[in-house]
């Protein structure tokens, strides 16, 4: 049971453990870079903090202690459920079909 994940890493291509933390409801802080951003939607359904950059994460942990509600559960797992492996795998077997 924790109140907010923190994906601290310089870059993600797929993070899944940042998916897995929003599957259960768990706001997410994460580094503006890489797969991160695009999961997070630009900060609409977790805060971005500037990669390597410890004065950023701390600002984004004060505001999240501050407004720990401020990301229902359900948004965050309608937000996940776009990254689910069967429409993934659906739309890469679509690009694939045009070559």
């Amino acid at each position: 049971a924790i109140d907010a994940f923190v994906m601290a890493s310089k870059a993600e291509t797929v993070g899944m453990v940042t998916l897995e933390a929003m599957a259960s409801g768990t706001p997410v802080i994460g580094s503006n870079a890489g797969g991160t951003i695009e999961i997070l939607q630009n900060g609409k359904l977790g805060y971005l903090f500037e990669t390597l950059n410890a004065n950023s994460l701390a600002e984004k942990i004060t505001l999240f202690i501050q407004q720990p509600n401020h990301f229902s559960s359900k948004e965050l797992q309608e937000g996940v459920a776009k990254f689910s492996h069967h429409l993934v795998f659906d739309k890469v077997e679509k690009q694939l079909q045009q070559f």
